[in-house]
């Protein structure tokens, strides 16, 4: 008997975590069928110091993942949190 499996990531921490899985296992990554990310704070200023934050999205990944991906509002938020910051 033959099983298909849907493989789903949740991600409920720093996204430098799952920055680090797309770069050192591509192959793997590839195969993930939906990515769930947990965490920020809409309205409030949330969790705001200088090291509260540990991304390691840059400018560019930015602009990679708003020309490829499926969802429109991950480049607006991270360019409204370069702004604020």
């Amino acid at each position: 008997m033959c099983r298909r499996f849907r493989l789903l990531l949740e991600n409920i921490g720093r996204l430098t975590s799952l920055a680090t899985m797309f770069l050192l296992y591509q192959e793997l990554m590839e195969k993930i069928n939906e990515i769930y990310i947990m965490g920020g704070a809409f309205w409030v200023p949330g969790n705001v110091t200088a090291v509260s934050e540990a991304s390691i999205v840059t400018p560019e990944m930015v602009d990679y993942i708003d020309q490829v991906g499926l969802v429109d509002i991950v480049k607006p938020m991270i360019d409204y949190y370069y702004d604020f910051y």
